[in-house]
């Protein structure tokens, strides 16, 4: 049996002024949303723990947010979801792909299509296996045969996640591009930029999705260039520092109001979160960018033992 019964229809029964009656509906479940994702937050993290990490790709494509909308579903046990999206998001790479070697097979079946590709050396034989992989288990799906709707749970689990970390492995295969040491602080300039769009425009389901996230994918990419953790300490330790800042840029536009300031000591870049009273006394000395100031500077480490907001203890010019 299908039930459904979500909503109290109160137009039917002509409940007048039933407004507020609905927002204490949605309300109530809400409560029931939140109970059921703390109830499942472990599985839902330990899922998302189990989906291979590839780094940082500059090629992309459409196909990138079905790929992120396949590992939210997987992570929250959506698993027919996640394999119907990774296998449209195959054909889509291996379309792409295509298009980027000078071939349009658009008409072709996935199936003529990767034999093609494989038939002209544009890959090896690994690659050839795994997009066929991929679609034969997508088409279990899209076509829900008996095959299909006979799997378990722990099958369709295992289905999922297979299906994304393979075509994830054709992704990088294809396109990741090793990054040299030179490249390393551009390439870590780019991840920023992004990882913030993600955050301010929310634009894909499984996007960054909060200041926090960015930090954590920060910590992650910046050991993955360089072999260092950022991690400095225990979580939600003091930290100071004093050195002579140059100002590079004050931001007072955005929340919380910034300034950017490089350590001429430790040559690095912090930002400071200002206090009203740090505005206050930027307008009234007529504080610019370019100056120089001496600084006692301090941070409480986050969950991750990261330096997370920076705030002045004391500065002054000099």
């Amino acid at each position: 049996m299908y039930t459904d019964f979500t909503k109290f229809d109160y137009e039917k029964l002509n409940v007048a002024n039933y407004e507020e009656l609905e927002k204490r509906d949605k309300e109530y479940y809400k409560n029931i949303l939140l109970n059921w994702f703390q109830s499942n937050l472990n599985d839902i993290v330990d899922r998302r723990w189990n989906i291979d990490d590839i780094g940082a790709i500059q090629e992309t494509s459409d196909f990138i947010k079905l790929i992120k909308e396949s590992e939210f579903s997987y992570s929250i046990a959506g698993y027919t979801s996640a394999i119907a999206l990774i296998g449209i998001a195959s054909e889509d790479l291996c379309r792409y792909f295509s298009n980027l070697a000078n071939h349009n097979f658009d008409n072709l079946s996935q199936f003529d299509r990767v034999n093609k590709l494989y038939e002209l050396n544009l890959f090896n034989e690994e690659i050839k296996n795994n997009f066929h992989q991929i679609r034969k288990i997508r088409n279990d799906c899209l076509h829900y045969n008996e095959n299909f709707k006979s799997k378990d749970k722990n099958i369709l689990e295992e289905d999922a996640l297979t299906v994304i970390n393979i075509l994830k492995s054709i992704y990088s295969s294809l396109f990741l591009n090793n990054i040299s040491d030179a490249d390393t602080s551009f390439s870590y300039n780019e991840i920023i930029e992004q990882l913030s769009k993600e955050v301010a425009y929310q634009s894909n389901l499984g996007d960054t999705l909060s200041q926090d996230e960015i930090t954590l994918k920060l910590r992650n990419a910046f050991a993955s260039f360089t072999g260092i953790d950022l991690s400095i300490s225990k979580s939600e330790k003091y930290i100071e520092r004093i050195s002579i800042f140059i100002i590079k840029e004050i931001d007072l536009q955005i929340e919380p109001n910034e300034m950017t300031l490089f350590d001429t000591i430790q040559n690095n870049t912090l930002i400071i979160d200002l206090t009203s009273e740090d505005i206050e006394k930027i307008n009234n000395k007529n504080i610019t960018e370019n100056m120089h100031i001496i600084s006692t500077v301090y941070s409480n480490t986050n969950e991750l033992g990261m330096t997370a907001e920076w705030k002045f203890k004391q500065w002054n010019v000099i």
